[in-house]
Order: structure tokens, then C-alpha cells, then sequence
């Protein structure tokens, strides 16, 4: 009747548009990030560290370094770190330091805190070397592809079926020109380089893990001292984008003239202040274990 077709006019609802959400939608989730808290990140295994950088799933991290600041070290460190810390598994494309057999070498120091190699010091024995390649196996992947599949698209599509056959939470690419970039005629490098982004960041939203990309600064000049100057994402070869695209920016700086002075980790993006703040953060390097420690190996060691 007359009556019920008023009420039911009057009481409809709005069909939902796809993609877009109107509040009191979201208010289960709302009060479920009020109760549980949001998301603040995962620990990257230093105390110190962790007061500015935790990475947390669905997003990712630009890292800029000049040749020779230990950025590979650094980040094989830290997956270590994170794999035992929270059992996390990793795939990595380390184009620099390959074949991956000596790449894992690496991996194995680190995680035994033993050196690989011949030398003065004690080296790691076969039970542990075979001990660190079982854990290595559980929580690494390797990618060394072939010369056609070195591009972004091929290695997101190598890492995706990682992401489902072994439930990946890390990605790294390390570093970002040695992939081939298939850049359209029609494209500027900045236009590329932000279409290739919003790729990185659908990618780590969609398969809810971690991704970090080391990317080269531009040429930069040395100052009267004949050091070189902290690289920002701003200095990064091809586009301000890794800058303004990043949730997480970190410059890694390291003192080329003395091995004894710590490594700089400049914190220079968080997107969300719960997971972590900008800052600078200094952490030791031993060349010996690839270990990265709050503590100097050295001693007291009093920087000028």
C-alpha cells in the first residue's frame, strides 16, 4: 500500500559506492584501533634504533647512501635481526653482492657472529655453518634473475609468489639501478620513477609485508674537508618522489677516513608518528661478523 511504499522510500539506504567508506562504516575498526592500538611497527633489533624506526607491514622504506656507507651490511643486519626477533622471512635482490651463495655467506656471518673466511681469527665451523644454513633456508630467498627479468614488474611478480608460497614479510631491492628500468619514451625519469612507486607501495599494501628499496644519491660534492656531506632522499638519483612517496626515508653515513666511528643512520621520513620519529641514530660496525651493535667493538672510543 500507499503507506509501506513511503516507509520503505524513506528507510532505504544509499547503494555503497566501491572505494569509498562514510564514517559510521568504519566504526567497529575505529574502535577496534582504540582498544588494540594502532599499528606501531615491528622492532629492527637495536634499542636505539627502534625509539626511531620500526617497520610495519603495508608499507615501505627508502634508503640513500653513498657507495661504500655499508648499506647492504646494514640491511642484511637488520633482516637478521628481524628474523629472529619475529620470525619474519625475507626475499632479496642484492644485484651487487652476488652469486647468491656468497651473498647467504654474509647472511651466515651475521647470524653466528662468526667470520666465514680463512683468517687470524677464529672462523666458524662446518656444524655451524650447516646449522646457520638450515635457519637461513627457513627465512631467506635470494632472487638472482635472469638478464630478461630485471625489471620491477618480474622481480614484484618473483616476490609475489614468495609472498603466497612462503609467506614473506620483507622485500628488499638493493639497489634500485641495477634493475632494468623499461622506462616508456613517453615518460620523464621523474614520471617513471613515480608511476614505478605507487607499484612498490600496491604491492606492499596488497600482500601486507615490508618493502625497502636502496636507492644512489646524484653526484655530490665533497666539502673543504674532502668528506662528503649526509645524502638526503632529496639527493637521490632520478626524482624528488623518494622522498615524498617513502613512508620511512634513512640515509645511512659512514666515516670513510676511520672504521672506529660509528655508522650514521639519519631518520629523515615517518609518515606515521607511531611508527617512530625523525633522529639520528649511531650504531658500531664489525667488519669481522658483519654485526652492527649500540656498543663499539673498539673500546671507548671519543669522537673529536
Amino acid at each position: 500500500g500507499i503507506d509501506g511504499l513511503c516507509d520503505a522510500a524513506l528507510s532505504a539506504r544509499p547503494i555503497p559506492i566501491d572505494g569509498a567508506f562514510e564514517i559510521n562504516d568504519l566504526r567497529e575498526e575505529i574502535f577496534s584501533l582504540y582498544d588494540d592500538g594502532l599499528p606501531e611497527g615491528f622492532s629492527p633489533g637495536w634499542v636505539n634504533l627502534g625509539e626511531h624506526y620500526r617497520p610495519a607491514l603495508g608499507q615501505w622504506t627508502a634508503v640513500v647512501a653513498i657507495p661504500g656507507s655499508g648499506k647492504t651490511a646494514w640491511l642484511a643486519a637488520l633482516m637478521v635481526n628481524m628474523a629472529i626477533s619475529h620470525d619474519w622471512k625475507f626475499c632479496v635482490f642484492p644485484a651487487e653482492n652476488l652469486p647468491a651463495a656468497q651473498y647467504a655467506s654474509l647472511l651466515a656471518e651475521i647470524f653466528l657472529g662468526l667470520p666465514f673466511n680463512r683468517g687470524v681469527h677464529e672462523r666458524m665451523t662446518r656444524e655451524e655453518l650447516d646449522t646457520a644454513i638450515d635457519w637461513l633456508h627457513d627465512h631467506f630467498i635470494i632472487l638472482n634473475p635472469s638478464d630478461d627479468e630485471l625489471d620491477l614488474d618480474s622481480l614484484l611478480s618473483m616476490a609475489k609468489a614468495y609472498c603466497l608460497r612462503r609467506g614473506i614479510k620483507g622485500f628488499v631491492i638493493d639497489p634500485w639501478n641495477e634493475l632494468d628500468h623499461k622506462q616508456p619514451p613517453h615518460q620523464s625519469e621523474t614520471q617513471y620513477i613515480a608511476h614505478s612507486l605507487i607499484k612498490v607501495r600496491r604491492f606492499a599494501k596488497t600482500h601486507n609485508i615490508h618493502l625497502w628499496i636502496v636507492v644512489h644519491p646524484t653526484k655530490m660534492a665533497k666539502d673543504r674537508d674532502g668528506n662528503y656531506p649526509v645524502p638526503t632522499l632529496y639527493d637521490a638519483s632520478g626524482s624528488a618522489h623518494w622522498r615524498n612517496k617513502a613512508d620511512f626515508g634513512i640515509a645511512l653515513y659512514r666515516h670513510l677516513d676511520d672504521d672506529q666511528k660509528p655508522v650514521e643512520v639519519h631518520v629523515q621520513k615517518v609518515r606515521w608518528k607511531w611508527c617512530g620519529k625523525i633522529g639520528l641514530v649511531k650504531l658500531y660496525f664489525d667488519k669481522l661478523t658483519g654485526r652492527y651493535s649500540e656498543k663499539s667493538p673498539y673500546g671507548e672510543y671519543m669522537e673529536n
